[in-house]
């Protein structure tokens, strides 16, 4: 994996595909040279959990977020893919 990943973020049975570039610590725009708060650093952020996922190329996951499978879509699925009676 090349990329960012912040202190206390987990990674476990997922794919990360990686980043094709490398931002500078100050993560500043090249135009305003200003850091925009609104989208977060290139790679995974600080205490963020992914659990059994594929992470396209260049992510840019914030702090504190939970990305998983969730098995409740399981159960969706297999309640449309049931005949009716």
């Amino acid at each position: 994996m090349r990329t960012r990943v912040d202190d206390g973020a987990t990674v476990e049975d997922s794919v990360i595909m990686g980043s094709d570039t490398y931002e500078w610590d100050n993560h500043t725009d090249p135009v305003n040279g200003k850091r925009s708060a609104a989208v977060p650093p290139l790679g995974i952020g600080a205490n963020t959990h992914i659990r059994r996922s594929i992470v396209d190329k260049n992510p840019r996951i914030g702090k504190n977020v939970l990305v998983t499978r969730g098995e409740e879509l399981l159960e969706l699925q297999d309640a449309i893919n049931q005949p009716s009676t």
